[in-house]
């Protein structure tokens, strides 16, 4: 199996796993039922950006950058923000961008296949430069929910804990 160019970018984790999807498929094949996000904008090093301009939109706030769900920094390039949300057993749709959704600041998921997060859950790999990658999370109780932004990584991570 060869790999196309635009998969290069991708970790090492992530592209054996596809690998072993894969079996016989080519990459276009694969690329074709994974459906990765390719950048849209200049590609940048997420760990050397500041990202204190963020905020968490999603269905929950309209998709509006309040300053109720701007981002707080917690730790070394870590970020965060905290909702109440209802445990209707529907899925919240989510990611985190400025208030223009600029390239470089509009984070998504990296691939369909690790778009649903779970609170407690393994961190989820995020593209900043996508167009309407959203992720995905449905609380299984009604309560309040820190999300994480963490961009130590090349790749940033997001991920959901639940507060109470």
């Amino acid at each position: 199996m060869t790999l196309n160019k635009s998969l290069l970018h991708l970790p090492i984790a992530l592209l054996l796993t596809i690998a072993s999807l894969a079996g016989c498929q080519t990459a276009k094949q694969v690329e074709d039922q994974i459906k990765i996000v390719k950048p849209t904008g200049p590609i940048d090093d997420p760990t050397k950006a500041d990202y204190s301009d963020m905020y968490l939109r999603g269905t929950f706030n309209w998709w509006n950058a309040e300053p109720a769900y701007k981002l707080t920094k917690v730790g070394h390039q870590l970020y965060r923000t905290q909702v109440h949300l209802v445990a209707d057993g529907q899925y919240y749709e989510f990611l985190f961008a400025d208030k223009d959704y600029n390239p470089g600041k509009n984070c998504g998921f990296l691939n369909t296949m690790q778009a649903t997060v779970d609170s407690g859950g393994a961190a989820i790999a995020s593209n900043c430069q996508s167009l309407n990658a959203f992720f995905k999370f449905k609380p299984a109780q009604s309560s309040r929910y820190y999300f994480y932004f963490d961009h130590k990584d090349v790749v940033p991570k997001v991920y959901i804990r639940k507060l109470y």
